[in-house]
């Protein structure tokens, strides 16, 4: 009797309330069906229901994100598919391997049977060891299986995913329980778990540059010559050869040595092959190689110069196999113009043989095309294409300048850049006129023309409102053009003193050559961006300088001013010019003088006025008429609230003057200033420096060296 009580107590005593979790839960359809909404007859009713169904359901989403059961789910339910993943593509790689490995056995049977090769190539650690052991056992290898296969299964496993695995089953990243906090360490196991998988590949990334380092360096380099017996006229062994390389030359780094290392040897095998055997060398390299290149160096703008340039290495250096070799490319790229000019843009910048007619029409012909492009970048490109010809056979694009000119307004900065280096570089080639083109006889031009044309296309594009990017280049590319045109002189100086000042400092350097990208992208040009003053007109701009300075009435000059001043000093002054110079001294000595009492300009003012008083063919004038303008900076510069600086820099510049072989003249400047200014003499930097003079000057008199 107790017991069927006690069974009917349990019977009737109600079941725990189970909480669904969250990711079980219906969605926004499923509440739809169970509310049998669909078969109400009134649609108005209908959609009612329907949208009332629908917020319900956004509201009960949107406070299930608060719950943090869900982020646990989530995470379980990635690693999951991770996992998934891994196994899957570890079975396609056996899978592949063993295939490939079946292909290497019949090979000798038919060719036909190589099929598809492994498209990711593996490395696996290469152990080098200089054992005597170690050797004997790779000559065997190396007798046994040939050195392509070889290299092969001494290239067997790159990025073998069995470490990524072990790796992260290791994490054990289950769910804790649920704690009041639980979201804020759910949340720190996410970024652990991700900081761990970039860990794992960038360990995987090391492995694999070292092994491929020792491979390349304690194998290839040494076996050189036997690659190229078996690797010559052989198609399949030339494919698998240079298909080791493939994988690595995407995942390195350009800047890896590696990497670069890699780019040298295929240069070295390429241009060998090309020795023994141009032809067939071109033909097994536009067949097997060129098509992967060229979608490798479309994929990665970072070493696109880099892979691009290596198919001319595979090329006779001759019109007709360079053209062949251009003509496969237009074929592999198929209608995408863009494409092909910025692959052009790039191979028109190797070496080319002179007489090269029908290459340099093909260049033209698409650079041309590639005008009216809606892409700027491919305007760009072909701009660029374009200027280098120039530089060749400069009738052909002078011809067309009008095609030229109308993408001079463009809204690209590039393209404006582009267009004003060509007509740069045609003002050259008409002054010079050494340039002659393999056919003038078919061009009418009218040069004078021409030049005018020209002329006004850069005043429209080289001006104070255009961008930075513009200007920048302009600055460098027009300089040369300065000596044959000096009428630019005055805008250039004009545009030099508005730019901003690291602009203006690089410009006027003149200790190194910088050549790198203005503006930091995938697709911008590299330009020459230092140098201005080696090769600009420095008269022309000393002149301008000279008329600037009168026009606006200039009371003190600026370090801006001083800067082009010093450029323009920095070739040797030529004798003929020293009327000129000598007239620009006089204009302006009060102001380089009065930049001595400066902190921030006496030592640039100094150099300067060293040049000036150090030109042979001026220098007594400079003497003689800086004299008094001396004896007013010296009341000015030792003044007591002038900054010390100036003091020892003016102290520097009477130093130089002595060394120099000028005494008498920096004994009489301090003689008279000491007898005008007693008190503030005794109190400079000159006693000591004066002391000395004197004592040379008695040494003189009384002809006594001991005295």
């Amino acid at each position: 009797m107790k017991k069927q009580v006690k069974q009917q107590a349990t019977l009737q005593r109600p079941k725990p309330m189970t909480v669904q979790p969250t990711y079980a839960r219906p969605t926004a359809n499923t509440i739809i069906k169970d509310r049998e909404i669909t078969r109400v007859v009134d649609e108005n009713e209908r959609k009612m229901l329907t949208k009332e169904a629908i917020q319900e359901h956004v509201e009960k989403v949107r406070n299930d994100k608060k719950d943090d059961n869900i982020i646990e789910y989530l995470i379980l339910k990635r690693k999951k598919q991770i996992e998934e993943e891994i196994k899957k593509q570890e079975e396609e790689l056996l899978k592949k391997q063993m295939k490939f490995n079946k292909k290497l056995v019949n090979l000798d049977q038919s060719v036909s049977q190589t099929g598809q090769d492994v498209k990711e190539i593996q490395i696996n650690c290469y152990h080098s060891s200089t054992s005597k052991k170690a050797k004997e056992q790779q000559g065997q290898l190396l007798e046994t299986k040939g050195v392509i296969d070889f290299l092969h299964e001494a290239c067997a496993s790159l990025f073998k995913k069995d470490p990524i695995k072990k790796d992260i089953q290791d994490l054990k990243l289950e769910p804790k329980e649920s704690q009041q906090n639980n979201g804020f360490q759910v949340s720190n196991q996410n970024v652990q778990y991700t900081a761990v998988i970039q860990q794992l590949f960038q360990r995987c990334d090391e492995v694999q540059k070292k092994s491929l380092k020792l491979l390349l360096t304690q194998f290839i380099d040494v076996q050189s010559q036997l690659i190229l017996e078996q690797v010559q006229s052989n198609f399949i062994d030339f494919k698998r050869f240079f298909q080791i390389f493939l994988r690595p030359i995407q995942v390195l780094k350009p800047t890896s040595k590696t990497y670069q290392y890699i780019l040298e040897l295929i240069r070295f095998i390429g241009s060998k092959l090309v020795e023994i055997d141009p032809n067939d060398t071109q033909m097994m390299f536009e067949s097997i190689l060129l098509d992967q290149l060229l979608q490798i160096a479309l994929r990665n703008p970072k070493k696109r110069e880099d892979i691009v340039q290596l198919f001319f290495v595979f090329t006779p250096i001759n019109c007709v196999n360079r053209t062949q070799l251009l003509k496969s490319i237009k074929s592999k790229l198929s209608t995408d113009l863009n494409a092909f000019t910025l692959i052009l843009s790039i191979l028109i910048q190797s070496d080319y043989p002179s007489q090269d007619e029908e290459l340099y029409r093909f260049f033209l012909n698409y650079a041309f095309n590639s005008l009216d492009s809606p892409s700027p970048l491919t305007r760009a490109n072909g701009l660029r294409i374009i200027n280098q010809i120039s530089s060749w056979d400069y009738l052909p694009v002078l011809q067309k300048i009008n095609r030229i000119q109308k993408l001079m307004n463009d809204s690209w900065w590039e393209v404006r850049a582009q267009g004003m280096s060509i007509c740069a570089d045609l003002l050259l080639q008409i002054a010079q006129n050494q340039n002659q083109s393999m056919d003038e006889q078919e061009f009418t031009i009218d040069f004078e023309q021409s030049k005018q044309l020209l002329l006004d296309l850069i005043y429209q594009v080289f001006v104070v409102s255009t961008t930075p990017n513009v200007i920048r280049i302009g600055l460098i590319y027009l300089a040369p053009v300065l000596q044959m045109y000096s009428e630019l002189c005055p805008r250039y100086l004009e545009i030099l003193l508005s730019v901003d000042s690291e602009i203006r400092i690089s410009v006027l350097n003149t200790q190194e050559t910088l050549i790198q990208q203005v503006v930091n992208g995938c697709n911008s040009f590299r330009y020459k961006i230092t140098g201005a003053p080696i090769v600009w007109n420095s008269v022309g701009i000393a002149q301008a300088m000279d008329v600037y300075v009168k026009e606006k009435e200039l009371q003190v000059f600026k370090h801006e001013h001083l800067e082009i001043i010093y450029g323009c000093l920095h070739k040797q002054l030529l004798e003929s010019d020293g009327e000129i110079w000598l007239k620009i001294f006089e204009n302006t000595k009060k102001l380089l003088f009065l930049a001595l009492s400066n902190e921030d300009l006496c030592q640039i003012a100094q150099v300067i006025l060293q040049k000036f008083f150090m030109f042979q063919t001026i220098q007594q004038q400079v003497l003689d008429n800086s004299n008094e303008i001396f004896q007013r900076m010296l009341q000015l510069i030792y003044h007591p609230d002038v900054h010390l600086k100036c003091k020892e820099n003016l102290l520097e510049f009477f130093t130089f003057l002595q060394q120099q072989g000028f005494q008498n003249y920096c004994y009489n400047i301090i003689k008279q200033f000491s007898e005008k200014n007693k008190n503030m003499f005794l109190s400079s930097n000159l006693v000591e420096f004066m002391n000395g003079l004197a004592k040379e000057k008695r040494r003189e008199i009384m002809g006594d060296e001991n005295y």
